[in-house]
């Protein structure tokens, strides 16, 4: 079984230097919200994530190097084995009624953040 990628959105537009300012905030919402630079500008972009079953955290160091493939990048991971894996223990306590999918975002300084979510969406979009 193969893991498939997709690439769902840019996590700022091009020609964009750095992140900066990374906050992961997990509570009544779970929301990753940063900072680019664009032209010589910087700009504010958030995504909230809904319905979270799980998420995890690798920094630069420890990343692996698919997941550098999915530098600056918000992307959907098929037949994960981390979902898998959700999936299992959550099926021990009963099972929801919402689809449950692997989203990934790379952010270059910063390390990968993963979410087993129903959905995304954009709080602030970059421009």
């Amino acid at each position: 079984m193969s893991i498939s990628r997709l690439v769902l959105e840019r996590l700022y537009v091009a020609p964009s230097a750095y992140f900066d300012d990374v906050v992961f905030r997990h509570g009544e919402g779970t929301e990753l919200s940063y900072r680019y630079e664009f032209n010589g500008e910087t700009r504010p972009a958030s995504i909230r994530f809904s319905r979270v079953r799980a998420f995890r955290f690798r920094t630069e160091g420890v990343a692996s190097l698919s997941d550098f493939e999915a530098d600056g990048q918000l992307v959907e991971v098929f037949d994960s084995p981390w979902i898998k894996e959700v999936r299992a223990q959550q099926a021990r306590y009963g099972s929801w009624e919402w689809p449950i999918r692997h989203f990934l975002c790379y952010v270059s300084d910063a390390g990968a953040y993963e979410f087993a979510a129903a959905d995304y969406e954009w709080v602030q979009r970059p421009e």
